[in-house]
């Protein structure tokens, strides 16, 4: 009941003391209101002053404009241009710009422009009536007259402007003055405007702020003449305001963003208050921040504030207790604590050493595990603690003929209690036995494996070496259908053979790099040549992409590079049964000493245990088609020696999608020491139509770094002439050309003027073409000889005029019926064309037509267009020479 009762007042306790913080933060509120009031009011009534001052200027300066008016006009009409400029000189300082000779002064004068007399004398009274005006003012001040009579501008200030112009060069004051010469022209031809004020200005080189009062004086038969008076207002400013948070707005300009009463302006956090000028078109806007507002505020009303915050506190806090607060339960049963318990006392059971909380003040046993009480019997603790004391709390005990550990710390939290750990001794000295029984073991494994492997290598080479050397000499003897397979099987058991040796060699610290310069692309063209006789038979294609270049030396172990690529490309070999296998040579950008090899193939993939046969040879079997080329260890030699070259072997692969074999070798690249400063097919133009954009790339980028110029065949123009054309293609070729494919063991002939080229071998290729051009020169210095034997027949007159008469209408034909693409009328006229070189024994012309005539059943364009033009060349050529 009565933890009922307390519960029940604590409800309206609480409503009382929410109400009581309610009430705390509406005075808190006001405060900052009245004061934000307060401040607001306080700059109204100094703007206010501010702008009763300002008016007062601008009165004061009215009736000097109006008098210097006046005295001017009376000055004019009283004397003429001889009396009235009588003693007065004047000093050039620049072009067009006068500064008139007077006594010193508070002012000084300049005049711009052409001038009359007249506005030298003006100038002079001028400066005397301002400067009995301004002879006690501190601040700058400046008059500006344009003189609608000669549009002359006159400056009269405060400033030194003779020293500032001689000193200084006078950039500022000619920019000012243009500045204001500007806006007076702009208000002179504004008729209805008699006065304006322009906007709050700054000069630049002080904090002196001010702003421009214009009058204009319209005169008839000349332009207006203008005064303005640049007006200072700091000596105006009282209190805290701050000039360069107000603006000065001209009523009579009509812009829409003037404002009309004080507003909250959110976009800069500010109050805009307005003063209006009583007797003048100006409005005056200015800006108060509200943080500032807010920071006087608080100056003001400091400890008022922080006692209204302390009070505030302390209510909610109290608020807070009494929310918290909670009558004491009968039941102390509580179901989270008996969870903890029993999480604790299996945590404390599943523990590998024995455990004990012990209480030293009630001689008993807070939490114990079924280790330690079996032990805890046969143990003093408290002598076990006065004994280990200088130990660091650690003490070997023997119970039952075997050693215990006991360690004991003392409890942070409570005294009295202390934990005890007790570890069986005898247990854990046999294992670490057992441990470095099992190291010794497994170093003895690896130099058993060492010897083994080493002495298996040495044993078998000699015999291995031998059956090869016996195998070349019966090749002839043999039929190759028998022989081939004994060959690959001892080649296979002679490669394993090395590899073994190697790798011990490299695991026993005795191999070293035979570094020696070697070319890389010879290498690749060895390497392809290897693999073609397997790749063929299984329809396999391989692109080799060397993107350096040809002739690139490189520095290194030529044969354990050559090792390592051949021994992945035969791996990658056995895993794919169609497709092709795509390699890819190229240099880091940031170091071209690092070769990066790149094979990717369109296999089965690699398994688990041959991925692990990378790290440990011989873990599990090959997958591979060949297992007479590849083997268990074959990746791990990969990975040892690229790492032994400073490289490293990285492998993906997916199943029934293929392998990713990244080889990246340190191979530093040996300067060149001469450069080629002639390509070896400089001036070859070359007409480059493959399908295959892989292929495309390949060809176009040697033929490139040969030195030939490439025509692409979709974008040459058709009067375009080439060299010799390259295709993958069969169908398209013609002329002289080379087609290049990947089955092709080097270079060979189709016909006298057309080669098939690998195009994976770099020296065949180049082969390729130089046959053809050499074929070329030979044929083309046999040409410049006339026809003898094929041309007799054009030598009597009745034969050469039938060909002249019929044969050049003909040509021409083809060429009309090629632009309308009349495929049915251009193989009428290469028939009629082919039977009148026929009959005239011109075997040469003969030929070309039935070319043509192949070409335009097959509608190949292209080849169409060449075969016509040279049709063409050969019928000009004979007229030449019947002629």
């Amino acid at each position: 009941m009565p933890g009922k009762n307390s519960q029940l007042l604590s409800r309206p306790l609480f409503k009382l003391m929410m109400l009581f913080n309610i009430i705390v933060v509406v005075i808190f509120l006001s405060i900052i209101y009245d004061s934000l009031g307060a401040q607001l009011h306080h700059q109204q009534a100094l703007l206010g002053n501010f702008s009763r001052s300002l008016q007062l200027r601008v009165d004061t300066y009215r009736f000097a404009t109006w008098q210097i008016y006046q005295n001017q006009n009376s000055t004019a009409d009283s004397d003429d241009d001889d009396t009235s400029s009588s003693g007065l000189q004047e000093i050039r300082l620049r072009p067009d710009i006068y500064a008139p000779v007077t006594e010193q002064g508070k002012t000084q004068a300049l005049i711009f422009g052409s001038h009359s007399s007249n506005t030298l004398a003006t100038a002079d009274n001028i400066s005397d009536f301002l400067n009995t005006l301004w002879g006690i003012k501190k601040n700058v001040w400046s008059m500006y007259y344009l003189n609608g009579q000669d549009n002359s501008m006159t400056m009269v200030s405060t400033l030194p402007l003779k020293d500032m112009m001689v000193r200084y060069n006078g950039e500022s004051i000619t920019g000012l003055v243009s500045t204001r010469r500007a806006e007076m022209l702009q208000q002179a031809n504004t008729l209805d405007e008699r006065e304006s004020f322009s906007e709050l200005r700054h000069t630049a080189d002080s904090d002196d702020y001010y702003f421009t009062l214009r009058t204009t004086f319209n005169q008839p038969g000349h332009l207006a003449t203008v005064l303005a008076f640049d007006l200072p207002i700091n000596d105006l400013l009282t209190g805290n305001l701050r000039p360069d948070r107000m603006i000065f707005h001209d009523t009579d300009s009509g812009s829409p963003d003037m404002p009309t009463a004080d507003r909250v302006n959110l976009a800069t956090a500010s109050v805009e208050l307005l003063a209006p000028l009583s007797s003048s078109s100006m409005l005056i806007s200015y800006q108060v921040s509200i943080l500032m507002l807010v920071n006087q505020a608080i100056h003001e009303f400091a400890l008022t504030l922080c006692l209204c915050l302390l009070l505030l506190v302390l209510s909610l806090t109290a608020s807070f207790l009494l929310r918290r607060y909670q009558t004491p339960q009968e039941d102390n049963s509580n179901p989270e604590l008996e969870l903890l318990r029993i999480l604790n006392k299996e945590m404390v059971d599943s523990l590998p050493v024995g455990f004990v909380i012990y209480d030293f003040n009630a001689h008993r046993e807070v939490v114990s595990n079924e280790k330690a009480a079996q032990l805890i019997p046969h143990l003093n603790l408290q002598k076990i603690v006065s004994l280990s004391e200088n130990v660091q709390g650690v003490l070997q005990v023997t119970i039952n003929n075997e050693v215990y550990e006991v360690r004991h710390q003392q409890s942070r939290c409570s005294p009295q209690y202390r934990f005890f750990i007790i570890s069986n001794q005898d247990r854990e000295i046999l294992i670490n036995k057992k441990l470095q029984h099992a190291q010794k073991v497994l170093d003895k494994n690896h130099l058993i494996r060492r010897q083994l492997l080493e002495n298996i290598g040495r044993t078998f080479r000699q015999p291995v070496t031998r059956l090869r050397h016996h195998l070349s000499e019966l090749q002839d003897s043999v039929a190759l259908a028998d022989w081939q397979p004994l060959a690959d099987y001892c080649d296979h058991l002679l490669r394993l053979t090395d590899n073994i040796i190697l790798l011990n060699e490299l695991e026993n610290h005795r191999w070293s790099a035979d570094e020696q310069p070697f070319s890389l692309q010879k290498m690749l063209d060895e390497i392809v040549t290897e693999l073609l006789p397997a790749l063929n038979p299984r329809g396999l294609d391989i692109i080799v992409n060397n993107l350096r270049p040809a002739d690139e030396i490189r520095r290194g172990d030529s044969s354990i590079v050559r090792k390592i690529l051949m021994t992945l490309l035969w791996y990658s070999f056995g895993t794919t049964r169609w497709g092709k296998i795509s390699v890819r040579i190229s240099a880091s950008p940031e170091q071209t000493d690092r070769l990066m090899v790149n094979i990717v193939d369109t296999g089965q993939g690699l398994n688990k245990t041959e991925l692990e046969n990378a790290h440990f040879p011989f873990s599990g079997d090959v997958s591979t088609l060949n297992d007479e080329k590849s083997n268990s260890m074959d990746l791990f030699f990969c990975r040892q020696f690229c790492q032994a070259l400073n490289g490293k072997l990285d492998m993906v692969s997916k199943t029934d999608l293929g392998t990713h074999y990244s080889v990246t070798l340190s191979l530093p690249v040996q300067a060149q020491e001469t450069e080629q400063d002639e390509k070896i097919l400089d001036g070859i133009t070359v007409l480059v139509d493959v399908v295959v954009d892989d292929i495309y790339k390949i060809v176009s980028r040697q033929l490139e770094y040969w030195g030939a110029k490439c025509v692409i065949a979709d974008e040459r123009v058709s009067v375009q002439d080439y060299d010799f054309l390259i295709t993958d293609v069969p169908a398209r070729l013609s002329g002289w050309a080379v087609l290049i494919t990947g089955t092709e063991p080097g270079y060979s002939a189709i016909t006298p003027q057309q080669y098939r080229a690998n195009y994976n071998l770099n020296q065949a290729f180049l082969e390729a073409l130089l046959s053809l051009i050499e074929k070329q020169l030979t044929e083309d210095e046999m040409e410049d000889a006339p026809e003898t034997t094929g041309n007799s027949v054009l030598e009597e007159p009745g034969y050469f005029q039938i060909f002249k008469d019929t044969v050049p209408d003909d040509v021409t034909k083809l060429s009309l019926e090629l632009a309308d693409k009349d495929y049915a009328a251009l193989a009428l006229t290469a028939h009629r064309l082919k039977g009148v070189f026929a009959m005239l024994g011109l075997e040469a012309g003969k030929a070309q037509c039935e070319q043509l005539e192949l070409f335009i059943e097959k509608c190949d364009d292209l080849n169409i267009k060449e075969a016509a033009r040279d049709i063409d060349d050969y019928v000009n050529k004979l007229l030449q020479q019947g002629k």
